[in-house]
């Protein structure tokens, strides 16, 4: 009997302790700049290899947040950046056009003890992240080189702060983007690592 009443007491027990847990959604806009690390890939016009650079520019981010405990919880963002692409092999024959970086992570938060007002968090995740041009004030070899990129597969680490200052929670958040990148099928374009980080101000809200 008492084999019986013990897994039954816990049972009654398991809807009470779930819904001690936080339900809540906490939703993050946040804006700040974003920060390519090395060059894409470069590319051939027939025997000279030209050069392709991501410029620094200005990225939006907007996340959504599930706790599932007081020190863990569950992520799904998506960072949106407008920079501009230059490419060439010399000074004097440079074109630009606009660019854009598209991420949609998922990512599973880890919450330090709060001190005071200061809330530490790291960030542990991935998803995939797509780079996108507009290669109208590029020449003919690049805008074959760079027609459109990839969604590709992205690891995402990131760490941050949350102040509750009353009456709003403002967030601080560094991340990075790391993912494999190749514009497209070309012999003469290898794939290369591509790094990108990310630096941000915004402001949490409960949802509902």
């Amino acid at each position: 009997m008492r084999h019986v009443l013990l897994p039954a007491a816990l049972l009654a027990l398991l809807p009470a302790s779930l819904a001690a847990q936080p339900r809540h959604v906490d939703v993050t806009a946040s804006a700040g700049y974003y920060n390519p690390i090395q060059s894409l890939p470069s590319y051939r016009v027939g025997t000279e290899t030209h050069g392709a650079v991501l410029k620094p520019g200005f990225v939006l981010n907007l996340a959504a947040e599930r706790p599932v405990s007081r020190s863990v919880a569950l992520r799904a963002s998506w960072l949106h950046a407008h920079v501009e692409l230059t490419t060439g092999n010399r000074a004097d024959d440079l074109r630009t056009s606009d660019a854009r970086l598209d991420a949609l992570v998922g990512d599973v938060v880890l919450r330090t003890r709060r001190v005071a007002v200061v809330h530490p968090y790291l960030l542990l995740g991935g998803g995939v992240k797509h780079y996108g041009f507009d290669t109208e004030g590029l020449d003919d070899d690049a805008e074959d080189a760079f027609e459109d990129g990839r969604w590709s597969a992205t690891a995402h680490l990131g760490a941050g702060v949350e102040l509750d200052v009353y009456p709003i929670r403002l967030v601080l958040e560094a991340s990075h983007y790391g993912s494999a990148y190749e514009p497209i099928e070309d012999d003469d374009i290898r794939a290369a690592w591509q790094n990108d980080l990310v630096y941000t101000v915004g402001v949490r809200i409960r949802a509902f």
